[in-house]
């Protein structure tokens, strides 16, 4: 069966509802249903965004659509094994049929929806007999993803292979869909190599907009069954058809007939293998694209009387992103849940436990807002309205729930003819704001009824019976941080931090160690953060060296932190029992000696917060902490930038960059020092300083630090399972270059199997002797190119002449630095003359492209390999890879940490520059370009 791949539980998937997500006899139970986005909402895929119709009523409108587009496109035929071969006549078939009415469940109100409905077809090759799709092979497996845009013109002819878009767009939006292919699959169950919300690639958004999109991923089981098949390659509409609305629209309206027209679908097919596949062939992607062609919309019919609706404005969520318990690489929507339990400003927006026992938040957005009829309607949803102060979101999300929206707090998002009943208050829990809470706020009664939400049966129910104790860990941490010690009975309801966005009373810190003497350590944290060195010398705990951090950066404004702080630094020894990474308190085998390393998440980072739309699209935020559990995402950006901003090195530590590091390290920042140690190769530095998972640079600078380091190559080839691919090529490059051949063999890596684990450069910064690549190319006929554009480096002459290697455009650039025709030497001179004996035109060789390390050859084949810049910027950050203009990465991997480089790369022209150099920098510039004047 389809399934919806990579999405959150508030997006209530069409693969979910119409194919049961593997269940086909959930369709066969509800005859006369079917599913519809509503419309094209920012976050297509929410929950919010997804109508129940009625099929007859669409099957009538389907049977004469008003307008329709066909686009035709070259695919794969999946009925072999993979790669297959490639076969025309694959199409995606738009229809749009105009004015189809709700059925009465969802609106008794006389209105309508123009539904656009998007087919998928094959060619007849791939049918059998009764049309019906051939069987797929079980290597493959097929990802559609579905773009919709109202930027491009709907007036204009559609260019149906999507040739209007520029070639950057689409060459980095096919990348972006293959480039993650199989690394979800063990989240997800799935190949698709992107997530539902992610935006379309930044090189498409000034065309098409900040797009995201919905993602079917269609596993090799889809053709077993007659149904499944059907719905997903034959062309034509079905119940469970992938549509589009416009709204809800008033019988006649212009204005939304122009938006049905004024939209352009890019389908895009990528033709992948699946996880059982042990070849080296990429997955394919082709684009499709389709709109209507234009016509004048129909005049709107006379009436005597006008029909109107009285409608609310109902806005839609914002939608939440998926994650694991383990924190990789992407934000949760079970965080923002937790969060509005918890009360914290880190609240994320979500929906996805829209229920009578929602627990979730929404957000407010202006860009779709569903105008449903509510003549007689009842609130079942809701978030909080702008301008109002405070954190709400948990209030209004709950309070609404059951039609019971704050007018001056809160706006209803969500409507239904009946009103949900709002379960019975645990008996004694009306309210219990915290102690920093004023009555004298304007939000004070607010916060009453948010300690009301907390304390309600319907979040205790869910916090006792729920299998993710996040939901217990964030409600209890929210309990003590309002003076209150709940219950609890097992570890995995113990909250790791909280202090939070509020800090209990000191006696309430006191009873919860009383109470639970396992967390005497997070309470001695507890107080580093709130100034309460009395309980602290109570506890009689290790000097611990996370609480040290939390306790020094607090001291400037507490004199409780300082002495805190000043007492843990007078002993002679300092513990490691608290882990930020993971949460976890080693209070049984504390780590000794410890030092302050930068690996504390303070409490003023918790403070930084950032909405979904502005995460970093190149940003991997897996390094980061999250000891609240909640991403750090929220209803508000407190600072746009973040993640960067944790790659910037404060000026007063530039130091730390070309001095010994003290034992204590006197800084939270220090991506930028891993950066740096990794890019040198500097193992002690390394090892010390990184973090669990890698941070944005560091990859790239682990391969340019193994390049020119054999003690740092020798470490990472004794790291297992932790060494990547292309970090194995890396290695292997090193030990080719100090001509050890013992650690490549044959069959190892496997010329196919294993590929992407040979090395590309092998002749830089270091040139193997001409015995050694003799040896190597006996031994790995497949690494003839690397050999032969070695002996170019080398001139090694008789070598090249007993390879007698095929012309190519690697090896010419190599030899002629670049088409260089001044360059003369042995090697143009045979690659010339044997190119014309065969017949080729030697200024226009084809590449040699057979496994990836081909490429990274290509991209080594320049003179300067690491180019140097005259910017000289203000201070040491570390950018997204946008940054880096070097996009042709020598080491093997497309992220090249150029340090010397442009763009505020140039790290080492900051540390070799005087005061008085940088002192020329203006305050409003990043940095400046220096000789540009004959005195500088």
């Amino acid at each position: 069966m389809p399934v919806k791949f990579a999405i959150s539980s508030s997006a209530l998937s069409l693969a979910l509802l119409l194919f049961g997500h593997g269940n086909p006899c959930l369709a066969a139970t509800t005859v006369d249903n079917s599913y519809i986005y509503l419309d094209n909402a920012e976050y297509l895929v929410e929950s919010s965004n997804l109508i129940k119709m009625s099929w007859s009523a669409l099957e009538a409108a389907f049977a004469s659509p008003n307008r329709s587009d066909i686009a035709t496109f070259t695919g794969l035929d999946w009925t072999k094994p993979y790669p297959g071969t490639p076969v025309s006549g694959f199409t995606a078939h738009l229809r749009i049929a105009d004015e189809v009415r709700f059925p009465p469940a969802v609106t008794e109100e006389n209105v309508v929806t123009n539904v656009a409905a998007l087919n998928f077809g094959i060619p007849p090759s791939m049918r059998k007999a009764n049309g019906l799709p051939k069987s797929m092979h079980s290597s493959w497996y097929i990802c559609q993803h579905y773009y919709i845009s109202t930027l491009p013109d709907p007036t204009s002819d559609i260019a149906h292979d999507c040739s209007f878009l520029p070639s950057q767009c689409q060459k980095d939006l096919k990348a972006s869909l293959t480039k993650n292919w199989g690394a979800f699959e063990s989240e997800q169950g799935g190949m698709c190599g992107t997530w539902a919300f992610d935006f379309i690639t930044e090189s498409c958004q000034g065309t098409l907009g900040r797009l995201t999109s919905d993602v079917l991923g269609c596993p090799a089981s889809i053709t077993e069954d007659d149904g499944s098949a059907r719905d997903f390659a034959v062309d034509e509409v079905g119940p469970y058809a992938w549509m589009v609305g416009t709204n809800y629209n008033d019988p006649g309206n212009q204005t939304s007939y122009y938006a049905a027209s004024n939209r352009t679908y890019i389908f895009a097919t990528v033709f992948g293998y699946n996880s059982g596949y042990t070849g080296s062939v990429q997955p394919v992607v082709e684009l499709a694209c389709l709109r209507p062609q234009w016509t004048a919309p129909p005049e709107p019919p006379k009436s005597t009387q006008t029909t109107s609706s009285s409608s609310s404005s109902l806005s839609s969520s914002s939608t939440s992103f998926t994650s694991t318990a383990s924190g990789s690489s992407s934000k949760t929507s079970m965080a923002s849940s937790a969060s509005a339990i918890s009360g914290s400003s880190t609240a994320m927006s979500s929906t996805a436990l829209a229920s009578s026992s929602s627990l979730t938040s929404s957000k407010t957005t202006t860009s779709t807002a569903h105008a449903l009829p509510s003549s007689t309607m009842h609130c079942i949803g809701g978030t909080t309205a702008e301008g109002v102060s405070g954190n709400l979101i948990g209030l209004c999300s709950y309070s609404c729930d059951y039609d019971h929206c704050l007018d001056s707090a809160c706006i209803c998002t969500q409507s239904a003819a009946a009103a949900v009943a709002a379960p019975t208050q645990l008996a004694g829990k009306h309210g219990c704001p915290a102690d920093n809470q004023s009555p004298s706020n304007s939000d004070y009664s607010y916060y009453v009824d948010m300690c009301e939400f907390i304390c309600s049966r319907a979040v205790v129910k869910l916090c006792e019976t729920s299998e993710d104790k996040r939901y217990a860990r964030a409600r209890n941490a929210r309990l003590i941080m309002s003076n209150e010690v709940p219950d609890m009975p097992t570890d995995d309801v113990k909250p790791y931090c909280f202090w939070h966005p509020d800090t209990a009373n000191e006696e309430t810190y006191r009873l919860l160690a009383t109470r639970y003497p396992d967390m005497a350590y997070p309470v001695g944290r507890a107080c580093a953060v709130a100034g309460y060195d009395g309980l602290y010398h109570e506890l009689d705990i290790l000097p611990e060296v996370s609480i040290a951090e939390e306790a020094r950066e607090s001291s400037a404004a507490n004199a409780g932190s300082k002495a805190i702080f000043d007492h843990i630094m007078k002993q002679p020894v300092c513990y490691a029992v608290l882990d930020d990474y993971t949460r976890s308190v080693h209070h049984q085998n504390p780590r000794s000696p410890a030092f302050m390393n930068g690996d504390t998440a303070v409490r003023s980072t918790l403070d930084v917060t950032v909405t979904p739309r502005d995460v970093p699209d190149w940003c991997d935020t897996r390094h980061f902490f999250d000891i609240a559990e909640d991403y750090h995402v929220a209803e508000v950006t407190t600072h746009r930038s973040f993640f960067a901003s944790q790659g910037t090195l404060p000026p007063e530590h530039v130091e730390l960059l070309y001095s010994p590091l003290p034992s204590h390290l006197p800084t939270i920042i220090k991506d930028p020092l891993i950066v740096m140690a990794a890019y040198e190769g500097n193992l002690d530095r390394y090892i010390r300083l990184r973090r669990p998972h890698m941070v944005e640079q560091e990859h790239g600078a682990v391969l340019r630090g193994i390049y020119h380091n054999t003690t740092f190559a020798k470490w990472w080839s004794l790291q297992g399972d932790k060494c990547e691919f292309d970090i194995r090529a890396a290695t292997l490059a090193r030990f080719i270059m100090v001509n050890d051949l013992s650690h490549i063999t044959e069959t190892d890596p496997h010329p196919e199997d294993d590929s992407d684990e040979i090395p590309g450069m092998i002749w830089w910064p270091l040139i193997p002797a001409e015995e050694t690549l003799k040896a190597l190319a006996k031994r790995r006929p497949d690494m003839h190119l690397q050999v032969a554009m070695a002996c170019i480096a080398g001139n090694y002459k008789e070598l090249w002449d007993k390879l007698a290697p095929k012309p190519s455009r690697q090896l010419y650039e190599q030899a002629s630095l670049c088409h260089d025709a001044s360059v003369r030497n042995h090697f143009v001179d045979y690659l010339e003359r044997r190119a014309s004996e065969l017949g080729l035109n030697v200024k226009a060789l084809k590449e040699v492209n057979k496994v990836l390390a081909h490429d990274w050859c290509w991209n080594a084949a320049r003179l300067d390999k690491e180019p140097t810049s005259c910017w000289l910027p203000k201070e040491i950050s570390i950018v997204g890879e946008t940054g880096y203009p070097d996009t042709d990465n020598v080491y093997g991997s497309p992220d090249q940490t150029n340090l010397a480089g442009d763009y505020h790369s140039n790290w080492e022209l900051h540390i070799c520059s005087s005061e008085e150099m940088r002192a020329k920098i203006p305050a409003s510039e990043s940095g400046i370009y220096l000789y540009d004047n004959d005195d500088e």
